[in-house]
């Protein structure tokens, strides 16, 4: 199951989960939104990505998974923001935590949500096999 949730500084009653969730590499708590704005429904496809890099002579890759949501989905997010112009958005996969996107009201019509960077190929490939099945299942 694949959630897309709004994010908050700090808790809010009855509107986040009170247990916040690391998003960052300094331990920085975020509090996700108890209900999610777009589900696996909303997605139209997902595509995997791998990103090379070099850590001295050395190739490194991760792996973003985007999914492209379709325009039903983009107009419920144009909704959801709101009166904010920005604004930030989970990624939430079989109830993993994999990444913040920042939605820009004006540029929803061109937003594609991504998860990752994920170090390994076969956990990446799982999580799209997963995206995939669920999309699928709707």
């Amino acid at each position: 199951m694949i959630e897309f949730r709004w994010v908050e500084d700090s808790p809010i009653q009855d509107l986040t989960d009170q247990k916040g969730i690391p998003v960052s590499c300094g331990g920085k708590l975020a509090y996700l939104h108890s209900k999610p704005v777009l589900t696996s429904q909303d997605i139209a496809r997902a595509i995997l990505h791998r990103h090379d890099f070099l850590v001295g002579d050395r190739p490194f890759y991760l792996f973003m998974i985007d999914q492209q949501i379709t325009n039903e989905a983009r107009e419920k997010l144009a909704m959801a923001t709101g009166e904010h112009e920005e604004q930030r958005l989970a990624i939430v996969i079989n109830g993993e935590y994999l990444g913040t996107n920042f939605v820009q009201r004006s540029r929803v019509p061109d937003f594609v949500p991504s998860a990752g960077f994920i170090s390994s190929k076969t956990k990446a490939e799982r999580i799209l096999s997963s995206v995939e099945k669920s999309r699928i299942e709707r």
